[in-house]
């Protein structure tokens, strides 16, 4: 079925556009829509935006700076922007953006609000607390989106949640930019030598995970992990880490390498813009996080054709739906993360068809799709 583009004013509301997966949704389906025809207006909710670069240049930009964290006076701002623009419909991406947009709008019926959500376990008691407040601001005209079943059933247990609105929309990866064919057209001979600028060897396995240096991340489960592989003598890869932090995380976690005698075999490449060199000459993708929705990163591995070891948290059971993709292994286990890694390296997986089920399931096409659909409703 093909969607007409609406010509209706919708602005899309968020936080910032730092480096992480809500982030990286959010402009993919902004430049989308753009792209089909729809006229969408970004509201940023702060100036620390790294990623800003990648919008569309066509889009309409607006930046609004807060005070402090929790500035209240922001949600009018965001009003008259609203209206003076025209917007009928306003689309925010996590509980605290829409609390901002719809405060003002509370007894007023005349804007659609949509509310994407891309976490499902607090992070701490404030974080918890400020979500069951600020989701308590959703109206029955109002639309909640999740983006996988757990996450759904999640708000339902954990935020005494539920609404009649409600639509799942899984993540989408853009499998033509995501491909090894794509990967070789696209970036030059330098970059695609990593490995050799880094010391390993050829025939040495290489295993990357993907994401910021935090202990949600649980990259410190990692390389015991890899600690406990060597100690096995049964493989010895290499683990990539892929992602920047704060400085005190990052030295935390080089100080356990040197401390566990991994120096050779942990490798850190800081915050990267471009990541396909890597997943193109990995043996796996790994994911130790502690908390996790529906991996944005896991999914651009498996587009590339890469089996994973991902944690059995969040949507990862739907994510690894089937014995073809990866296998999942339990958060927080060093031995459970150590043996999925054993068993990704010596199993044998079939990479085409690896990329033909997230194609299938998974494609950027069906996500924008999702959205068109309940956007036009």
């Amino acid at each position: 079925m093909v969607l007409k583009a609406s010509n209706e004013n919708v602005a899309f509301v968020i936080h910032s556009l730092k480096i992480g997966g809500s982030e990286k949704f959010f402009i993919n389906v902004v430049n989308h829509l753009q792209n089909e025809g729809y006229n969408p207006l970004v509201i940023l909710l702060g100036d620390n935006n790294p990623l800003i670069n990648e919008l569309n240049q066509l889009l309409k930009i607006v930046i609004l700076n807060r005070k402090f964290k929790y500035d209240l006076g922001l949600a009018f701002r965001i009003k008259e922007v609203i209206e003076a623009n025209n917007i009928v419909k306003v689309f925010c991406v996590e509980p605290f953006s829409f609390f901002l947009a719809k405060l003002p709008f509370v007894f007023k019926k005349d804007v659609q609000f949509y509310l994407s959500l891309h976490h499902s376990l607090p992070i701490g008691w404030k974080k918890y607390l400020l979500d069951i407040l600020f989701v308590r601001f959703i109206g029955p005209q109002d639309v909640v989106i999740y983006i996988c079943n757990y996450q759904k059933e999640c708000f339902r247990k954990l935020y005494f949640f539920k609404h009649s609105q409600s639509y799942v929309v899984y993540n989408g990866v853009n499998t033509d930019f995501f491909s090894p064919s794509k990967a070789l057209e696209t970036i030059n001979t330098e970059k695609l030598n990593w490995k050799v600028d880094a010391g390993i060897r050829t025939g040495e396995p290489v295993l990357v995970m993907i994401g910021r240096l935090s202990k949600e991340k649980g990259q410190t489960h990692a390389i015991y992990a890899l600690k406990a592989l060597h100690i096995r003598r049964t493989v010895f890869p290499h683990l990539v880490i892929v992602g920047g932090g704060t400085p005190t995380m990052e030295k935390r976690l080089r100080q356990l390498v040197v401390q566990l005698g991994l120096h050779r075999y942990v490798h850190f490449t800081g915050p990267q813009f471009e990541i396909r060199h890597y997943l193109l000459q990995a043996d796996g993708f790994v994911m130790t996080s502690l908390s996790e929705t529906f991996s944005i990163a896991a999914l651009e591995a498996l587009s590339m054709g890469i089996p994973c070891a991902v944690t059995n948290i969040g949507g990862a059971p739907e994510l690894l739906v089937d014995d073809v993709s990866g296998i999942l292994c339990e958060p927080g286990n060093i031995q459970s993360i150590a043996i999925a890694w054993e068993q990704l390296l010596q199993r044998k997986h079939n990479e085409e068809l690896i990329r033909a089920t997230t194609i299938q399931k998974f494609s950027m096409h069906q996500m924008i799709n999702g959205y068109k659909k309940i956007l036009s409703s």
